[in-house]
């Protein structure tokens, strides 16, 4: 378990929720799908459909924004997202509603980083770009993903203290450097807010599709700018400052708010889920190399 009160999701859970509410479906294969990912329990249902589950009632808001908003902005997105399908119902057995979207073939970076990352991070940022293009009215953020990175201080301060992996001092400097930026001027725009390499497909051709807009919502436009270290290596990372439109300011702040993500990943998920605290772990490093 990743989380105090995460909901046991098996095999049998699953299939006893297709049987009750979807029940067309009851004669596909199902099969879960092995990922470092935090918030949703994933299975394959035949060929052609996904199955989501939060793991946590915590976590059915981030569900339930994601089925309002996909059908509205995939359209208007130019890379694939995914399509919602079904909406499934929470029950005495499953205390959370959970949904139903079309399979997308491909790979995340997180299980194989793809082939040309720059070419991945061109189309990335211009994925970003237009997301921050969006005009009509959504959801705010109710989090740290649409508040100013000073409101992360105290926070980081202590999670940073907990990585002994790195030099404490010299990542708590970086992290004073990245509160010097000139703060931001409040305007929220249209942000994914989880562009990590989980929830990024990718081919041998590129970006195949983004994924998992569970915390997509009005924001500050900096939070999607972490992608750079969280995702990318150097010469990507500086293809996807170019086609993400990312000024001075915003890039140093941004390049803040994936150190504070990074150790507080790790302060958290360290001995519960290794693979994504590694996933932290190469973030802080790549913040620390781009800070030299």
């Amino acid at each position: 378990m990743l989380h105090d009160g995460e909901i046991p999701i098996d095999t049998q859970l699953v299939r006893g929720l297709i049987s009750e509410q979807f029940p067309q479906w009851v004669h596909l294969s199902l099969t879960r799908i092995q990922s470092s990912g935090t918030v949703h329990a994933i299975y394959r249902l035949g060929d052609d459909l996904a199955i989501r589950l939060p793991r946590h009632p915590m976590f059915t808001s981030a569900l339930d924004r994601e089925i309002e908003i996909l059908p509205i902005l995939g359209p208007l997105l130019d890379i694939p997202t995914p399509e919602l399908v079904g909406v499934g119902t929470s029950t005495d057995a499953y205390p959370s509603s959970w949904s139903v979207v079309r399979w997308i073939e491909g790979e995340t970076m997180a299980a194989a980083p793809a082939t040309d990352a720059v070419a991945v991070a061109e189309a990335l940022g211009e994925f970003v770009v237009s997301m921050r293009s969006l005009t009509f009215p959504g959801p705010m953020s109710a989090n740290q993903r649409g508040r100013h990175l000073s409101d992360a201080d105290t926070q980081t301060r202590a999670e940073i203290e907990t990585i002994h992996e790195h030099d404490t001092v010299h990542l708590t400097a970086l992290w004073e450097e990245a509160l010097r930026v000139p703060p931001w001027d409040g305007v929220k725009t249209w942000i994914h807010a989880d562009l990590l390499p989980g929830n990024l497909l990718v081919d041998s051709h590129g970006l195949v599709a983004v994924i998992d807009f569970g915390e997509c919502s009005i924001g500050n436009p900096e939070t999607d700018l972490i992608a750079a270290w969280w995702v990318f290596d150097a010469d990507a990372r500086a293809m996807f400052r170019t086609a993400s439109q990312a000024d001075d300011d915003m890039w140093n702040r941004a390049r803040g708010r994936a150190l504070s993500g990074a150790v507080g990943a790790i302060a958290y998920y360290r001995d519960t889920n290794p693979a994504f605290a590694a996933t932290a772990m190469r973030a802080l490093r790549n913040v620390v190399t781009d800070s030299s």
